[in-house]
């Protein structure tokens, strides 16, 4: 059976805000929300932000239970850096980059809240080491270096020193338009609009080719009861609408053609219809004017299922609202495309 996967995407900076989708609690509750996931795909383009936050993402994915895949598409530096560090695997784009530092902060104040900020920062550090470490191939020392120098990373340096685990070589697709930035009510339907136009870089789970699934009704019972009872019940309504409607006929001669319809052909009422009129059994119209049915110059299909021709026995429709002859030649057209994929002649 497939693996119950899902994709969670930090585009943007990274800081604590209820309007910020990459804040540490959006994330962590979309992580609650997935808790039955077997694998996550995090999909990571961001310059940064709180080192608070990046750890607090860092060690949701690190206490989740699925497998954490963490793919870099554009950069992941700063705290967002600390991300791909509580992955399982981290793929990084061949042109994508990572960039780590120390961690930085600006305050007001006396010597003595420079000294205690120095000494906070200096604590930090640790923390963030801590989370490098569990993943890169060089030392302590080294990586205090690196982290001195504000050091950029390119994908194959990033694989190299242990940041990165796989190298994902670049694909390249016409018309890829990429959104980047946080979400809010007023972005949101320009963030939808450039989405539908966005190509996914393909993932090594996903193959290039379509393939086309097929599914035994058993299969579907069994995977989706609640998409089965629902197909199974809209099923039943649609049959018992054709039904009423075949009741309706009460044409003298018609009646084995609305049996054969109802339990072997499953012909609709307006097959049924052109049946009797093939069959040239009487039908009279109701409206003055209106042409017979047996008349070689009237489309007959447009004749019965116009409701301007009630079959005997039938009551005369009511006189319609005045429609417009484009408003007629849509609702015509509508019944001869229903009778053609029902497979009416």
């Amino acid at each position: 059976m497939e693996k119950n996967r899902v994709e969670l995407l930090i585009y943007g900076p990274i800081f604590d805000s209820e309007s910020n989708p990459n804040s540490s609690r959006r994330i962590a509750e979309f992580l609650m929300e997935h808790s039955d996931a077997e694998e996550i795909a995090v999909r990571i383009n961001s310059p940064g932000g709180s080192a608070y936050s990046g750890i607090a993402i860092h060690n949701a994915l690190k206490n989740h239970k699925a497998r954490i895949i963490a793919y870099i598409d554009g950069m992941a530096a700063s705290a967002a850096s600390l991300i791909p560090m509580g992955a399982d695997e981290v793929h990084i784009n061949s042109c994508a980059q990572m960039m780590i530092h120390n961690p930085s902060n600006l305050i007001w104040g006396d010597e003595h809240a420079m000294r205690k900020e120095a000494d906070n920062l200096a604590k930090l550090k640790e923390s963030v080491m801590n989370a490098y470490l569990t993943k890169v191939k060089i030392s302590k020392e080294e990586l205090i270096k690196v982290l001195n120098e504000e050091t950029t990373y390119t994908a194959e340096e990033a694989l190299q020193c242990g940041l990165a685990t796989h190298i994902v070589e670049e694909v390249v697709r016409e018309g890829v338009v990429m959104y980047s930035g946080p979400l809010n009510s007023e972005n949101f339907e320009e963030y939808m609009e450039t989405f539908q136009h966005t190509i996914k870089m393909e993932l090594p789970s996903i193959k290039k080719e379509t393939d086309i699934m097929t599914m035994t009704r058993e299969q579907l019972k069994s995977d989706n009861p609640a998409l089965y009872s629902e197909i199974i019940e809209e099923g039943k309504k649609e049959e018992r609408a054709r039904l009423q409607a075949l009741d309706t006929i009460n044409v003298p001669g018609s009646e084995e053609l609305v049996r054969k319809a109802k339990y072997e052909t499953m012909e609709s009422k307006a097959e049924v219809c052109l049946a009797i009129v093939d069959q040239g059994l009487p039908v009279t119209p109701t409206e003055p004017g209106t042409p017979s049915l047996h008349t070689h110059s009237v489309d007959p299909v447009t004749l019965v299922t116009s409701g301007k021709v009630a079959l005997p026995g039938e009551e005369t429709p009511p006189p319609s609202v005045e429609e417009s002859e484009f408003e007629a030649q849509l609702k015509a057209g509508d019944r001869l495309a229903e009778l053609y994929n029902r497979g009416g002649k």
